[in-house]
């Protein structure tokens, strides 16, 4: 869709054709956060952990559940990129039990209370056990 602007400013007179983007749909959202989830689980694997927590986060701030379990999980531990906070931990798994996941319920629940759960999570749409050595969803980092 396009609109046409036009204004007078003393003796000249302008136009300008603008393009208005239509509203992006809950469905093209929800296709932009899995793809930014994605694209931050391959950089983390990749040791790429600025640019992977970035958009790990902005997969999360656009409603992708598993980038909110990942943060929670990835700031609930020291690490290398990165270091632990449970505030911001707890505030990822807040995000997701709002939106209705028993992960994140879960896990809330454990940060708050000092009892964490070493659950198993799906990365890369595998189910990977995360107990035992490491919590870490992205393998060792």
């Amino acid at each position: 869709m396009y609109l046409c602007a036009a204004s007078a400013v003393g003796s000249a007179r302008g136009e300008a054709l603008v393009e208005v983007q239509p509203k992006p749909t809950e469905a093209d959202i929800a296709e932009r956060a899995r793809g930014l989830y994605l694209e931050g689980e391959s950089n983390m694997r990749a040791k790429q952990y600025a640019d992977g927590l970035e958009l790990l986060r902005k997969a999360g701030d656009l409603g992708e559940v598993r980038a909110m379990l990942a943060l929670g999980d990835l700031y609930g531990q020291e690490a290398e990129g990165h270091t632990g906070d449970d505030e911001e931990s707890a505030r990822w798994y807040r995000k997701a039990a709002e939106a209705g996941d028993v992960l994140g319920m879960l896990d809330l629940g454990g940060v708050r209370t000092g009892h964490r759960r070493f659950p198993e999570r799906c990365v890369g749409g595998a189910m990977v056990p995360q107990g035992g050595q490491s919590r870490q969803p992205f393998g060792d980092l």
